[in-house]
């Protein structure tokens, strides 16, 4: 990565250098005299996170965290460049105020150094204009590295102090950090490539006094996963064709490209020396070769003095911080931001949103009825604007802690609604609801579920089924079930009903029956009936009920195995019987025909 220098002149009003940059910049001054690197106000970081946060929505990328463990590092390094009035990634152990950690930071970041005159000091902001435009740098390396996909968190480094190798001057050396091997997720990122400039954007990212010298640049981002599989991108047959708004081309020229590993692990790059701010240009780059699969891009910029309207900073409302037992529906509201068009709001688990729970953008209005928050949860959450120009600054961060709710009302699955030939005793099932610690089963012989009608009302049932006892449900009967949840909190809203219609009683083999467990002979019969039966439970029954399904007699079977049991019907009428076969495991009914 090639250095960037730069020297300002700012000002003909001398005032106290120690007075100046302790007001503006500094908690604790540096003292280059005595290699003290001194403390930067918390303002100046954020000024610095957010100009290259909303330098990077301009882009479409995810915003960037700042990382306070790296403070050390960039402002030891910008101690060593301010010391020793030159940049290097790799200072030498006989620089001035050398340290391992100043070494650390200068080899992990973007370098600046500036000279300048008078009162008027430079922002701690204004470095990021120049790694931006990167002029005179072939590479677009500190460029790369700002508006790198990947780029998970930055720290920024600022030290000030008197020239030696210019006496009449002041200088300033600045680092940040922006080359670490932990990277941001990025699965979920729209786009697949990287352009500068993009869309409408700032003249003062592009400009330097109208200077056109520097690149244009595009990096395509086909991995998404594996940042350095980014590195197999061939620009070697693609071409750049550029038009302006009367769709004439626009001449380009040192039209380069590289795979190396400043950033995204490859460029290609450009100069268009006619080009004009407050013009629609469109670029088309085709036959971009994607390790062997090829891709065409097109994309629109303007360099324009409006691009810096973006959005204020919207301010939260609703609910307070650190409220407790909010709803999971609840209703939030922040108040409007300047030039804000739409806005988009976050929640997440921890106060650096890498855990993210939801993210709705476009929001038109100042409120947010959030629908997806978990329950019992400590939340985070912020809101940013955004127009046309891109996305503003967030918000203050702000939690709440979800309340714990009623189980949600459940679905039902099996039987399947208004299914027939429904066994007596069958298998009831439904899907499993967070958060309910047992089951409310209600079975009626109508829709109403009204106390006199219930056949079956079972609750605390700690599984998402049931089987329905014996003796429950009736042969060719149509019934009604629904299902709710229960926690601490109480019971949830009961499922949306079924029906299912039982197993008609005419049936003559039902309920997994094979002929070698139960068999009659003769059938029709006049008055002896023998039942042939093949028992494998210690306690089985043997029934006879009439056509409508009523209880006649019953037989006590103790013994399993093989038995043959005598029955005696000279006392029934004539017309259709059923005898039913009872154990552990099985039911099995059986038609006999009676004729006198």
């Amino acid at each position: 990565m090639k250095l960037k220098i730069s020297i300002i002149l700012l000002g003909l009003i001398c005032l106290s250098f120690n007075i100046m940059a302790q007001a503006q910049f500094y908690d604790i001054m540096p003292d280059i005299t005595n290699c003290k690197e001194g403390t930067l106000k918390e303002a100046e970081k954020q000024k610095v996170l957010n100009l290259v946060n909303q330098v990077r929505a301009i882009h479409g990328l995810k915003p960037v965290t700042y990382n306070y463990t790296k403070d050390i590092f960039v402002q030891k390094s910008a101690l060593l460049s301010a010391a020793n009035e030159q940049l290097s990634h790799t200072p030498p152990t006989t620089w001035k105020c050398y340290t391992a950690d100043g070494s650390t930071g200068s080899g992990n970041s973007n370098l600046h150094i500036g000279w300048f005159y008078g009162s008027t000091w430079p922002t701690t902001e204004s470095s990021i204009s120049s790694w931006i435009i990167d002029e005179n740098v072939d590479v677009c390396g500190h460029r790369r590295w700002l508006i790198d996909p990947f780029l998970k968190f930055i720290a920024i480094g600022r030290v000030d102090g008197a020239s030696v190798q210019n006496p009449q001057f002041s200088v300033t050396g600045m680092s940040i950090y922006v080359i670490d091997d932990e990277k941001q997720n990025i699965s979920d990122w729209q786009n697949d490539f990287v352009a500068y400039p993009y869309q409408n954007y700032p003249t003062n990212m592009v400009f330097t006094k109208e200077n056109k010298s520097w690149y244009f640049s595009f990096t395509a981002v086909f991995d998404k996963s594996n940042y350095w599989n980014n590195q197999k991108v061939s620009y070697s047959t693609a071409t750049i064709e550029i038009k302006d708004e009367q769709n004439q081309i626009v001449p380009t020229s040192g039209v380069f490209s590289d795979n190396d590993g400043a950033g995204i692990p490859n460029i290609l790059k450009w100069k268009i020396p006619s080009v004009q701010k407050e013009v629609k240009y469109t670029v088309s780059i085709k036959n971009v070769d994607l390790n062997g699969t090829k891709k065409d891009y097109t994309y629109w910029f303007k360099i324009t003095d409006q691009s810096g309207q973006m959005p204020a900073t919207p301010t939260l409302l609703v609910p307070a911080d650190a409220t407790k037992n909010i709803d999971v529906n609840q209703n939030f509201t922040w108040n409007p931001a300047s030039n804000a068009d739409s806005y988009t709001i976050q929640f997440a688990r921890d106060n650096t949103f890498t855990n993210m729970i939801d993210e709705q953008g476009d929001i038109s209005t100042t409120n947010f009825t959030a629908t997806l928050l978990p329950e019992s949860t400590l939340i985070y959450w912020r809101v940013a604007g955004k127009n046309n120009y891109g996305t503003g600054s967030w918000s203050g961060i702000r939690s709440f802690t979800t309340k714990a709710m009623a189980p949600q009302k459940p679905i039902l699955e099996e039987p399947t609604d208004l299914q027939t030939s429904v066994s007596i005793t069958p298998d009831l099932k439904w899907d499993a609801i967070t958060g309910a610690t047992s089951y409310h089963v209600q079975i009626s012989e109508n829709d109403k579920f009204g106390q006199l009608n219930l056949v079956v009302n079972q609750e605390y049932i700690t599984k998402n089924s049931f089987t329905v006892p014996k003796n429950s449900l009736q042969y060719d009967t149509k019934y009604f079930w629904h299902v709710r949840g229960k926690n601490t909190i109480g019971y949830g809203e009961f499922s949306d009903p079924r029906s299912f219609m039982t197993l008609d009683m005419t049936s003559v083999d039902i309920l997994n029956e094979t002929t070698q467990i139960l068999s009659i002979y003769p059938n029709p019969a006049q008055d002896i009936v023998l039942c042939k039966i093949n028992s494998s439970g210690s306690m089985s029954k043997l029934q006879i009920l009439n056509e409508s399904g009523q209880l006649i007699e019953t037989y006590s079977l103790l013994n399993s195995g093989e038995q043959i049991l005598t029955l005696n019907l000279s006392a029934f009428t004539s017309g259709s019987y059923f005898i039913r076969f009872i154990d552990d495991s099985k039911e099995i009914l059986k038609k006999i025909q009676i004729i006198r």
